[in-house]
């Protein structure tokens, strides 16, 4: 799965070894030249220790808290154009449309690639589109790839799973 610049991907995890994951697999994809923005409210950022143990560079991370949909906004500011941004627990800053045009200009002004992300607590696995409307309250229409992840385990053996309700744009 490849993201390219000036695109908004929504992404639900169902679990958190998914989730952690899911960073590691985005921020190890990234360029070495490029950084990788993670910004959440407190208490749901990644750990960049777990991430190093997966492999990740830590040197690459840039991990920040935001507590409002303006704050984000003005952290977008700071983000260097052609890098990755992936803003966890999305809904819980509770964005307006306002929010969501407001980052749709600054991802496609600086090409950023953003992975708007949460962990909800409770999924219906069939019904993917109002499941996203319901997380993220805004249309799935304005994502470009909407992505469901979880893992599975037997035996101690875990494997990855996702789903694509939305495959993200062919760059090019």
């Amino acid at each position: 799965m490849e993201f390219s610049e000036g695109t908004i991907s929504g992404v639900i995890s169902t679990d958190e070894l998914a989730s952690v994951l899911f960073v590691h697999y985005l921020a190890a994809g990234c360029p070495d030249d490029k950084k990788v923005y993670v910004v959440a409210p407190p208490g749901r950022l990644v750990s960049p220790k777990t991430l190093s143990l997966l492999g990740t560079d830590p040197s690459k991370l840039l991990i920040g808290s935001v507590y409002s949909p303006d704050e984000l906004i003005s952290a977008l500011e700071l983000v260097e154009e052609g890098s990755l941004l992936i803003v966890g627990n999305f809904p819980a800053l509770n964005p307006s449309s306002e929010t969501v045009l407001g980052i749709r200009k600054v991802v496609d002004d600086k090409g950023l690639i953003a992975v708007l992300h949460h962990s909800p607590v409770a999924f219906n696995e069939l019904d993917h589109p109002g499941e996203f409307t319901r997380l993220f309250k805004l249309p799935p229409e304005v994502l470009d790839a909407l992505l469901i992840l979880r893992t599975n385990s037997y035996r101690g053996h875990y494997r990855l799973n996702m789903t694509i309700s939305k495959a993200p744009p062919l760059s090019g």
